[in-house]
């Protein structure tokens, strides 16, 4: 992946270049920033956390009142993920599972859309990717659908 990058980047100038990375990418530690953001890359991404929103800020700061630390994707994650499930089992009860669908929750990391897997149609799987558009050296998320904002 990085070989191919380092390749576009040599043509930015001279090629109109977009690059779309796969949700693969954003396992990949060595990944240039710089040169994402030079290639105006648009990527899939499990998580994506709004740092400058007033909510994400407020959970900061309870996180790091309570355990003396910053939460870090984890700390988001496991609190979405606990959260979106008590809301389930409040809302509809021991048979939660096949009302997943029907759930919409505001998190801090992303959304959640759970849909029966195709395996074994038994178990669902979180389908939801959150797509992010690198610029001026930050990321941003594109919304899709217009529930999404506000």
């Amino acid at each position: 992946v990085m070989d191919v990058v380092n390749k576009l980047n040599e043509f930015r100038d001279s090629l109109n270049i977009s690059l779309i990375g796969v949700p693969l990418w954003e396992r990949l530690d060595n990944i240039d920033i710089t040169q994402l953001d030079n290639l105006k890359t648009i990527s899939f991404e499990s998580s994506y956390i709004d740092y400058e929103s007033d909510e994400v800020q407020d959970f900061i700061y309870n996180f790091r009142q309570h355990y003396s630390t910053d939460p870090g994707k984890y700390g988001f994650a496991g609190y979405d993920i606990t959260w979106y499930f008590i809301n389930a089992i409040n809302m509809f009860g021991a048979h939660f599972a096949d009302c997943l669908i029907n759930l919409e929750t505001d998190n801090y990391s992303g959304d959640m859309w759970f849909r029966k897997s195709f395996i074994d149609n038994s178990s669902y799987e979180n389908t939801h990717w959150n797509i992010i558009q690198y610029g001026n050296f930050s990321k941003r998320k594109i919304y899709l659908y217009p529930r999404d904002i506000e």
